[in-house]
């Protein structure tokens, strides 16, 4: 790399981060955002996003990712299972991140009661 280069190099590092917020919404780091999301275990063995609650920052690419990745690998493969995930997404300036809340299994089907006429 020039030195040329090298002293515009944190201005477009800067400039492309201002773009990015502007553009996406990016969630800032360090920064806790309430979800909450509807899972469903599919017959194919994935988990898939039905239905879910985020603040308008997190409606971005990146935090989609995220939410795949990670999110949906902490799900159960247990097949026609409904989840509710209820809590928070913070992403740390070194890009990872972390989703914190309670994981709660959605009973669709009443027990059967056994009738011994």
């Amino acid at each position: 790399m020039s030195s040329l280069e090298s002293a515009f190099e944190y201005y477009e590092q800067l400039y492309k981060t201002i773009i990015q917020a502007d553009t996406w919404g990016y969630p800032r780091p360090n920064i806790k955002y309430r979800f909450r999301a509807t899972i469903a275990s599919c017959e194919d063995g994935l988990n898939t996003i039905v239905r879910s609650i985020t603040e308008s920052d997190c409606n971005n690419p990146i935090f989609w990712e995220d939410v795949t990745n990670i999110l949906l690998g902490k799900i159960p493969d247990s097949t026609g299972d409904i989840y509710i995930f209820d809590g928070y997404y913070l992403k740390y300036k070194n890009g990872n991140c972390r989703f914190s809340g309670k994981t709660k299994k959605i009973n669709l089907y009443e027990k059967k009661e056994e009738n011994n006429d």
